[in-house]
């Protein structure tokens, strides 16, 4: 699981992907992947 830097959500919003930020809150939302996050 990962939060979404500000660039990647207004891409995403861009592209109706996911709603503008206001309507989740105001917070950056979190992303969760099948695989494990490589550090």
């Amino acid at each position: 699981m990962f939060q979404l830097t500000e660039k990647e959500v207004e891409d995403m919003v861009s592209q109706n992907a996911i709603p503008l930020k206001q309507v989740l809150g105001g917070a950056l939302p979190y992303a969760f992947t099948e695989h494990e996050q490589q550090q």
